[in-house]
């Protein structure tokens, strides 16, 4: 009986208890550079790295293909190479959401850009010229500890790319809130006085 109790109080806890995710890393490129744009920009605090190529910082009011969301990054520099954008993760085993803004060039032409997380993840996404700024959304499974460097490169070299924004990657698995913790713990406490009192009462 007394594990009847206990058992259904905490599955019904954990049932109602409130989940929130972990945002492991999050960029929108808008505190770079004192929020000014810049071509083949590099300095970017150890975040990202940029390899064979260059990428642009825009925005602003500076080349802004669409305007109204600060600075973004176009993935086709202006050195007539594309460079490989990438931020390197160390993850545990888990499951996580990778979010990211993709828009098109805006200046006539259609473009690729292959996005990819080590092993775990590669996606290829051809955007015409004037598809607008869209939020994308995948979930990334993790089944051993993984290094993986999230990258991002433009298929074309002609000083015009993909638009990037709004990056950010998330641990989506369930985590008690604190005040979750706190029900769970008052409700074992009081099960286990109403199981103690039914007992002295016999």
């Amino acid at each position: 009986m007394k594990l009847s109790v206990l058992g259904t109080l905490l599955v019904l806890l954990i049932a109602i208890a409130p989940m929130s995710a972990s945002t492991i890393f999050s960029d929108n490129f808008d505190s770079y550079n004192g929020g000014v744009g810049a071509l083949n920009f590099t300095n970017f605090g150890g975040n990202w790295n940029v390899g064979g190529g260059t990428v642009d910082l825009i925005g602003n009011g500076f080349f802004d293909f669409v305007p109204g969301n600060g600075l973004y990054i176009d993935l086709d520099g202006s050195t007539g190479q594309s460079g490989l954008f990438t931020h390197n993760f160390s993850l545990a085993p888990g499951t996580y959401s990778l979010q990211f803004a993709l828009a098109g060039t805006h200046r006539g032409t259609t473009d690729s850009v292959t996005i990819s997380l080590g092993a775990l993840y590669n996606e290829v996404f051809t955007l015409q010229s004037n598809d607008p700024l869209t939020l994308y959304t995948r979930t990334i499974t993790v089944v051993s500890p993984t290094n993986a460097a999230l990258g991002f490169q433009d298929a074309s070299s002609n000083n015009i790319g993909i638009l990037l924004d709004d990056v950010s990657f998330s641990d989506t698995a369930p985590v008690p809130e604190p005040s979750s913790l706190m029900l769970l713990g008052s409700g074992f406490m009081g099960a286990a006085g109403l199981i103690r009192r039914r007992y002295l009462s016999r």
